[in-house]
């Protein structure tokens, strides 16, 4: 009997002891969707449900001038703070709020009238705001449009010094912060609609090196990365006059969210150091019609190139001279005003420079300083190459 009750004690021991180790610790969020979110719960005490309005902060522009936009903001009740975002309406934006989390240029914790200032003259321009929750949870977004007056401004040139504040200057100015060289004044169509009418501008520096234009397999196809249908290298020559840098960067770094693939060359060019001016389009990866430009302008070189092939590339050079010295040392003297420290300059070794233009399902165009060669080219490379020579370079838009 004895022996008995010994026995059942133990069986309900363990069973208890089972019991304790089975509690849950797990609590599971299913959506209507059917994706879940599971959350450790180390002591749960209550799970409080409460009514809260998906708040906005509507916007209105107030005022403009030639430079900047007076926007008056209304902020509700329940909500906590606002992001402000300031974007050409011409730009493409495919989530406003997350470009307002990314690229927001105030948080304000009350409403009222604020003035947004370095912004290009004769330009309509979108003022975003993100509202949170009294629980600093993100909510509604809300756009107002406005139109800064126009004015006459300093033109630009070849060799200019562009400033961090949003200007640029033929001479060095020491006071300012130098962050790019211009290498262009002329911009695109779709350039100038968003207000950048006066060039582009090299950055000082690398953005990244030994970097894939995408993180596709060898010799994988993924094709029309950028345009639904077609490649730049489907018409003659177009990929001289492809000056959409921005606009394509824009593409793959949306497609690298939403897609089956990253593109780290447009991510590392976007994320460059240097902070750009609001004026400005920030920094992007060039198209090979920009590096073109780059190349005639800072270079000295021909407007004409040789071709290669019937494959639209084409390349400066030949077998008797070597052009890659003296092109690049034209290049890099129009950084010699500028102390050592603060600029890499570019090497007639064998190097580099991805393109923002993608030539067809698994190439992507890039310019190169062939130097065993002793040619400069503009031709494709398979996306998925990242030597110790490939490098990222970004431009920027003003």
């Amino acid at each position: 009997m004895r022996r008995h009750i010994l026995t059942t004690a133990l069986v309900l021991a363990a069973a208890c002891s089972m019991t304790a180790q089975h509690k849950p610790n797990r609590m599971i969020i299913t959506e209507t969707d059917g994706t879940q979110h599971p959350y450790i719960v180390q002591s749960l005490d209550c799970i409080t449900f409460d009514s809260v309005k998906n708040v906005v902060v509507p916007v209105s522009v107030t005022q403009s001038e030639s430079t900047s936009l007076t926007v008056q903001f209304d902020m509700p009740e329940q909500c906590s703070r606002f992001l402000v975002a300031c974007y050409p309406k011409a730009m493409t934006v495919y989530d406003v709020a997350e470009y307002i989390a990314e690229k927001h240029i105030m948080e304000m914790t009350e409403g009222g009238s604020s003035t947004i200032n370095g912004l290009n003259s004769g330009v309509e321009y979108t003022v975003a705001t993100l509202a949170f929750d009294k629980y600093d949870m993100a909510c509604g977004t809300a756009t107002g449009d406005g139109t800064t007056a126009t004015a006459a401004q300093q033109k630009a040139h070849v060799g200019d010094f562009y400033y961090a504040d949003g200007t640029w200057s033929t001479s060095l100015d020491a006071s300012k912060t130098v962050i790019g060289v211009v290498f262009s004044t002329e911009t695109s169509a779709k350039d100038k609609a968003m207000g950048w009418t006066h060039g582009y501008a090299v950055a000082l520096n690398d953005a990244a090196s030994m970097t894939p234009w995408s993180d596709v397999e060898a010799f994988e196809d993924a094709p029309y990365q950028l345009y639904e249908d077609s490649y730049v290298s489907d018409t003659e020559d177009a990929y001289l006059s492809d000056f959409d840098g921005f606009t394509e960067t824009s593409m793959l770094l949306h497609n690298g969210k939403t897609g089956n693939h990253k593109f780290p060359a447009a991510e590392a060019a976007a994320a460059y150091a240097a902070e750009a001016p609001l004026s400005s389009s920030g920094w992007y990866l060039p198209s090979i019609g920009q590096w073109y430009q780059f190349c005639v302008n800072m270079g000295s070189l021909s407007e004409s190139l040789d071709k290669k092939s019937s494959d639209n590339t084409g390349y400066w050079g030949n077998n008797m001279t070597n052009i890659i010295p003296a092109t690049v040392n034209n290049i890099n003297s129009h950084f010699a005003a500028l102390d050592s420290s603060l600029y890499t300059p570019f090497s007639s070794e064998y190097n580099w420079f991805w393109s923002s233009t993608e030539y067809s399902s698994q190439k992507a165009y890039y310019l190169s300083f062939t130097s065993d060669e002793w040619a400069i080219d503009l031709e494709s490379q398979f996306k998925y190459i990242k030597p110790l020579s490939s490098h990222v370079r970004p431009v920027i838009a003003f």
